[in-house]
């Protein structure tokens, strides 16, 4: 039995949606250590960046959900 399954049987179903916008813009900020403008949403902070930029950092956000995908489909109980 998968631990989805289990779970399912359990009644323990978790979902977390991950804006992959604010996951972008807090990746840039970590790596300028700077903060957006206040009150831009995350799209409208990751307008004003170079659309090449703009790409690779969406690549990069598409490639780290891929792998959390892939370490949660792996993942085991611990009960």
């Amino acid at each position: 039995m998968t631990l989805l399954d289990k779970s399912k049987r359990l009644g323990m179903i978790a979902v977390a949606e991950i804006d992959s916008d604010e996951l972008a813009v807090r990746m840039l900020e970590a790596m300028l250590e700077t903060k957006r403008p206040a009150g831009l949403t995350a799209t409208q902070a990751l307008e004003d960046v170079d659309q090449s930029h703009r790409d690779s950092l969406r690549r990069a956000v598409r490639a780290a959900m891929e792998y959390w995908g892939e370490c949660i489909s792996k993942m085991q109980s611990t009960n």
